[in-house]
């Protein structure tokens, strides 16, 4: 009976071994799913932060030219309005020349006389218009 009792204790360490085994070999399988996920989810972590710094570092630079955009309108609103002034004052000395020319025009038109008493009569009402 020992022979027997030796043979089923080694057929049950043999099964104990196989259960273990199979559990081993269960637990590396799991283990090396997740060492893969892991790994691609470090992939995936590393890919999302190398994008999260490429889309931050262009918003940076979005906002650098958002600001010089905004400092460069503020110069050309300041710059308009001294055009405008200008273009004011330049549409008030047109206007002063073209009466001074129509002035002009009129006393010279009156200096066609050629009597002498005519013509200082004409350069006085000139000097008073």
């Amino acid at each position: 009976m020992s022979a027997r009792n030796q043979h089923y204790k080694n057929s049950e360490v043999k099964g104990r071994v196989n259960e273990r085994i199979e559990s081993v070999l269960l637990d590396s399988g799991k283990l090396a799913q997740a060492i893969t996920k892991s790994s691609r989810s470090r992939e995936i972590l590393y890919q999302c932060t190398k994008s999260f710094a490429g889309t931050d570092n262009t918003m940076n630079n979005i906002d650098q030219n958002l600001k010089l955009i905004e400092g460069n309108l503020m110069k050309l609103e300041t710059n308009t309005d001294r055009l405008n002034t200008t273009m004011e004052k330049v549409s008030s000395v047109t206007s002063q020349v073209q009466n001074i020319n129509k002035r002009a025009n009129v006393c010279s038109h009156q200096y066609t006389y050629h009597e002498p008493h005519r013509r200082i009569f004409y350069e006085q009402r000139a000097e008073n218009i």
